[in-house]
């Protein structure tokens, strides 16, 4: 299966751009974070934990979700989906949240809220890519793993 990505020209948050960060400041963590993706790929894009998981409650509508542990303190999510009409697993776009796990109080009062309403923000600007993807298909790259 194929693995197409969002460019970074296409969206600030796009799967491009933090490739394109990793490639400059992390080459071992963009060295795992491809080795998940074509693990993931190699499967036809079921998401297997602990390195992708379906997201609960739009499984319909986005694959799941790459899992990466980008800092000490901080998660990488990429949500993708699998076109089935392309036999591609398309990665659309990021986000970086706190660890709740390490740091429980990052996701309480307040905080909590916006980083919950962030998560929320970057999930629905993956199902609205998804469904512009057949609009969109040229903001794609192949990913060549």
């Amino acid at each position: 299966m194929r693995v197409m990505y969002l460019k970074a020209t296409a969206h600030p948050q796009s799967t491009g751009k933090v490739l394109a960060d990793l490639l400059d400041s992390d080459t071992d963590k963009l060295t795992h974070l491809i080795t998940i993706i074509k693990n993931i790929a190699d499967i036809g894009g079921h998401p297997q934990p602990p390195n992708a998981k379906p997201l609960r409650g739009i499984k319909e509508q986005l694959s799941g979700e790459i899992r990466l542990k980008l800092t000490a303190d901080n998660l990488l999510r990429i949500y993708y989906f699998v076109s089935q009409e392309d036999d591609a697993m398309i990665l659309l776009n990021f986000i970086i949240k706190p660890d709740g796990r390490n740091f429980p109080a990052r996701y309480e009062s307040n905080a909590g809220k916006r980083i919950q309403r962030a998560i929320e923000e970057s999930i629905q600007l993956a199902i609205s890519l998804k469904n512009d993807y057949h609009l969109t298909k040229n903001n794609y790259e192949p990913l060549t793993i």
